[in-house]
């Protein structure tokens, strides 16, 4: 019987958020399509550097938050290519894979009333140039962009809702912050206490960042705020823009129909060079 399975050793490249979105959205995958998901553990996770733990140690840390038994892949086992899962694949199946997940996952966690908010900054383990986080390029997210955000919460869910912001470096627009809206700055927290916290809050103010992007697959945020990525926010999503202007609700990109079982073939072939058995 065959196995299926999808990226999990980040090559020192690659980090948790990168390979737990691809690990969540195969389960899932599996689940409606009635295969076997395998989970060979995770590897060579990016970003250990941050934590002070070797690259093995950090590796056990997000094994166990993960909490499935690592079974080794062999002849049986096949590899569906996470490009073709997330960016194709979900595009139609994007809220079937999260009410999966609320009902995996739904007794692990327990939702509290707050609003988290993710503040992405470039990392010094970060491969990407400092460019991809300035002005108008794909993770640049404007102080807009959070200011309308905790608005929008506020006026959703109150002026006293208790705000954290999550972050690796405190800078002038996280004091202002801090003193305007009563934000409470949580500085260079461990990432799976900080990836526990997104998935349990309320509301969830994301980066354009696969960290933000995997805790809202698990579904229990009652409100995502999210700015539009490169993968599909779940249809209730509120998207706002770096003016801080507010979209509307739902998918980042049009639904936009495509030929899935050749971009299928496409993706495996081109990565599944790196899995010989």
């Amino acid at each position: 019987m065959k196995n299926y399975f999808t990226i999990y050793d980040g090559k020192k490249l690659a980090g948790f958020g990168s390979l737990i979105q691809a690990q969540l959205v195969l389960r899932a995958y599996c689940k409606i399509k009635k295969l076997n998901y395998r989970f060979p553990g995770f590897t060579k996770v990016h970003h250990w550097q941050l934590e002070s733990k070797s690259p093995e140690l950090f590796s056990s840390t997000l094994n166990k938050f993960y909490n499935l038994p690592l079974e080794e892949l062999d002849s049986n086992s096949v590899y569906i290519s996470h490009l073709y899962l997330i960016k194709f694949w979900l595009e139609f199946n994007i809220n079937r894979v999260i009410k999966i997940n609320n009902e995996i996952y739904t007794n692990n966690f327990r939702v509290k009333n707050r609003v988290s908010i993710h503040y992405r900054v470039r990392l010094k383990t970060d491969t990407e140039s400092e460019s991809a986080f300035k002005k108008d390029n794909f993770r640049y997210c404007s102080q807009e962009y959070y200011e309308a955000s905790i608005k929008y919460c506020r006026r959703i869910l109150g002026e006293k809702i208790k705000i954290d912001l999550f972050c690796i470096h405190q800078d002038s627009f996280t004091d202002y912050l801090k003193k305007k809206y009563s934000v409470n700055i949580i500085l260079d927290c461990p990432i799976v206490p900080t990836f526990i916290n997104f998935i349990e809050s309320k509301a969830f103010i994301t980066s354009s960042s696969s960290l933000s992007w995997a805790a809202h697959l698990y579904g229990l945020n009652e409100l995502v705020i999210a700015k539009p990525f490169w993968h599909p926010w779940k249809q209730n999503s509120i998207l706002i823009n770096n003016n801080g202007k507010v979209l509307k609700n739902g998918l980042s990109i049009p639904m936009i129909k495509r030929k899935i079982t050749s971009l299928s073939s496409f993706y495996f072939r081109k990565y599944s060079k790196d899995y010989h058995f």
